[in-house]
């Protein structure tokens, strides 16, 4: 671009975020974590390599491989095994620094924020269009069963009653194998565990972050 374009878009809003957000080509950067295979409650990364290239980090992802194994009986289709809300509740706290750990920020309380989030601001739209992506079926919803007793009879939080809590046992069965021990990898967009990361909505370069999770 001409130096009088540069100017122009700097001074207008539309031509700047027209600017920013349009591109013809975006790849996918892997980065690996530097625990060196010593995982004590935190992931840790180093964004180096992606240094000197155009990030938008509003579309990054954590990719985390999970194995769970049974202490007592095999995982089999009578297992209720499941997680809170979504993948989101995986990560509790995400801290983010520049070279030299000056810290951006540090939040420790993500997972709660997440799942209220989840519950008072997502719609029907959202669960149907990005909540596989997050292995989120909705809220859980207790079924009140039918009863003579004045006030109902007390509900028991089961499959058969939370119909949230069956969705995410389903749809976590889907995306695992094994019997005993079961694995699967789980995807979280970082745009979704931190306003940090969904305001980073356009190409950022020449910035090098350590991003914490636990």
């Amino acid at each position: 671009m001409s130096d009088n374009t540069e100017i122009h878009n700097l001074l207008s809003d539309e031509q700047m975020n027209e600017a920013l957000t349009t591109y013809s080509e975006s790849n996918l950067e892997y980065i690996n974590d530097y625990n060196s295979g010593s995982y004590q409650g935190q992931i840790n990364f180093d964004t180096l390599i992606c240094e000197r290239k155009y990030v938008t980090w509003s579309d990054a992802f954590l990719t985390i491989p999970i194995t769970v194994t049974g202490l007592s009986a095999a995982y089999d289709a009578a297992s209720l095994a499941t997680f809170k809300s979504s993948v989101l509740s995986f990560i509790t706290g995400v801290q983010v620094s520049i070279t030299g750990n000056n810290t951006i920020f540090s939040d420790n309380n993500v997972s709660l924020i997440n799942s209220i989030r989840l519950i008072v601001e997502k719609d029907l739209d959202f669960i149907l269009s990005e909540g596989p992506e997050l292995l989120y079926t909705g809220p859980d919803r207790l079924i009140t069963p039918s009863s003579t007793t004045m006030g109902g009879a007390v509900v028991t939080n089961n499959d058969t009653t939370n119909s949230g809590f069956l969705s995410r046992i389903q749809l976590l069965k889907q995306v695992t194998s094994g019997t005993t021990t079961w694995s699967t990898t789980l995807k979280v967009p970082l745009k979704y565990l931190h306003d940090f990361f969904a305001q980073l909505n356009f190409p950022l370069t020449n910035n090098r972050f350590n991003f914490t999770f636990s």
